[in-house]
């Protein structure tokens, strides 16, 4: 947060995202994800399929499953949260502020957004632009 000089609505922006990681429960659905994913690869394991099997389960599991089931839950978090922002009586624009400096701060080329658990940064001030526009209608 020192890094990004946060103001007060970029601050209410990153905690309204968190709470609603809690409100919505998100850490047991991500467990609950990946636990279907392990018994997957202990089922294709003892089926005796081959260790190219086993692999292509685990990156099933991981790149078509859990990473991209992880980046929707980021944005649900988003927009939760700055609905909740929003209702403390902050501004709604603090959270294209906070990823625009958040953006500003990650080197070219280091984010892979389909390797990622989080959507990219620009993809997120998209959405959640789109969203303060349909929450201003």
């Amino acid at each position: 947060m020192t890094k990004i000089n946060a103001t007060d609505d970029e601050l209410a922006a990153l905690i309204g995202h968190e709470i609603s990681h809690a409100l919505r429960d998100h850490g047991r659905e991500k467990m609950s994800k990946k636990l279907l994913t392990s018994l997957r690869i202990l089922a294709a394991s003892s089926a005796g399929l081959g260790d190219i099997a086993v692999s292509g389960t685990s990156l099933v599991g991981d790149y078509g499953i859990n990473l991209p089931g992880s980046r929707k839950l980021e944005t649900e978090a988003d927009l939760l949260g700055l609905e909740i922002m929003v209702r403390a009586g902050y501004n709604p624009q603090g959270t294209v502020s906070f990823w625009n400096k958040v953006l500003a701060q990650e080197k070219a080329g280091t984010k892979v957004d389909f390797l990622s658990t989080h959507p990219a940064s620009e993809k997120r001030i998209v959405v959640i632009q789109e969203h303060i526009n349909q929450m201003n209608k």
